[in-house]
């Protein structure tokens, strides 16, 4: 519950501690009394939401709008979002904690040296199936090339010799040219 300083005061003399007192006093509010709080230069709504209630989303929302009914569209979206998130929590919390397993509040027993073993044992057990599972190797198939080296050495041996048989008739014709 909120102090009277925190309440938003209407200039009816009503207070609201909540935004869903909010919305219920401007359900029966005159078009008047919103004018005072809601106009062209402020919203004290919006304000009162953003300051006490830290809702900055809800207030942006809420100075979009000039008239009763929006606002009152608003906050009736407002909650039923918050609604939404607070099922959608139950249903997590649900989901993280089974309603089969009670946690014991008593006190807890001390483990046994062989106790610990065994539950270190059973975790390397299962890690190391984990990183065999993850760390798999794939069968190796001997892939079949064609024998591309009989190709290569028998080129190589062509051009050693044609290259040696230029080389000397060009050692010919330049031994021949001299005087």
């Amino acid at each position: 519950m909120l102090t009277d300083d925190k309440c938003f005061h209407f200039a009816d003399g009503r207070k609201a501690s909540s935004i869903k007192e909010l919305k219920e006093i401007l359900n029966q509010m005159s078009e008047a009394e919103f004018r005072h709080h809601v106009n062209n230069e402020r919203n004290d709504f919006a304000n009162w939401v953003e300051g006490v209630f830290e809702e900055r989303k809800l207030a942006q929302n809420m100075r979009e709008v000039s008239e009763r009914e929006g606002l009152i569209i608003i906050l009736n979206e407002f909650f039923r979002e918050k609604k939404h998130k607070m099922k959608s929590h139950e249903k997590l919390k649900r989901l993280i904690i089974p309603k089969n397993k009670i946690i014991s509040q008593g006190k807890e027993k001390e483990l046994s040296g062989k106790d610990i073993k065994g539950i270190v044992d059973e975790a390397k057990h299962v890690l190391s199936q984990a990183i065999h599972k993850t760390t798999k190797k794939p069968k190796h198939r001997r892939i079949e090339h064609p024998d591309y080296t009989k190709f290569v050495v028998k080129e190589f041996i062509y051009g050693f010799v044609l290259g040696l048989i230029f080389g000397l008739i060009m050692l010919g014709i330049i031994f021949n040219l001299k005087p």
